[in-house]
């Protein structure tokens, strides 16, 4: 009888101990399923969907420590491949395979064959030689007759090609006028180095000669294409650290508001 009544007192003791458990597995499949909700998978093939899955359990496995120094390597990762699109894009080709056994090598302690100072002065040299080919007299020069010869192209004294892709009503800017334009500014390559999200006021004595000339010819409301040489806008020193090369002929879409 009493062996009895122990094992009945062991299970009622059991009692509040399951129910919590079944309570604490209750909330987590809960909280589970209302976040879970939020990953939007539709959009990823098969393959997708489990590199997701990989990814997602990779990180929740780990414990605080592992899964903050997980974070940061993700997130330099994905810095380190948006930089490598950038540098293709720039037409600066580099093998991404090796980028990845080396940037993991230098990671990990290794030499690569370059010191941080001998890596950035290689970077510039190959940025000024592809710059040198883009942007070589001769392309600039190509550039400027090709728009010279689009329909409705007009070429002034100075050697500005200007364009009306819709003319404005109104008096034109007079010299060194204060004016409120919109424009988006291209290299030959079509690389946009400059571009309004709203209208700006430029005062037209502090741009370069060729942007001043095109806008005073312009009438508020009015749209232009205008290409500029280099000769009225940097010359052979360029701007902007680099993102206007020297020799850099300029391309401007140009909207007059007042």
């Amino acid at each position: 009888m009493r062996k009895g009544l122990i094992a009945i007192l062991l299970i009622l003791s059991a009692l509040p101990a399951a129910r919590a458990s079944e309570a604490s597995d209750s909330l987590a499949r809960a909280l589970a399923t209302f976040w879970g909700s939020a990953f939007k998978t539709d959009d990823l093939t098969e393959q997708g969907r489990q590199e997701f899955l990989r990814g997602l359990g990779d990180v929740l496995s780990r414990d605080s420590i592992g899964r903050n120094a997980y974070m940061r390597g993700a997130s330099m990762a994905f810095n380190v491949l948006d930089g490598f699109d950038r540098m293709v894009d720039l037409g600066l080709d580099a093998d991404r395979d090796e980028l990845i056994r080396a940037i993991m090598a230098y990671a990990g302690g290794k030499d690569v064959g370059f010191t941080p100072d001998t890596a950035g002065e290689y970077i510039d040299r190959r940025f000024r030689e592809r710059s040198a080919q883009l942007y070589s007299p001769a392309s600039q020069e190509a550039f400027i007759k090709e728009a010279a010869a689009a329909e409705g192209a007009v070429v002034t004294p100075s050697g500005l090609v200007f364009r009306v892709i819709t003319e404005g009503e109104g008096p034109m800017p007079a010299e060194g006028a204060t004016v409120n334009v919109r424009y988006k500014g291209m290299l030959s390559d079509g690389t946009v180095f400059d571009e309004t999200e709203s209208p700006i006021s430029l005062e037209l004595g502090r741009v370069v000669p060729g942007m001043a000339e095109g806008i005073m010819m312009m009438k508020p409301g009015g749209r232009y294409d205008l290409v500029i040489p280099a000769a009225l806008a940097y010359g052979e020193r360029g701007a902007g650290g680099g993102t206007i090369p020297p020799g850099a002929a300029l391309h401007f879409i140009v909207e007059l508001i007042d």
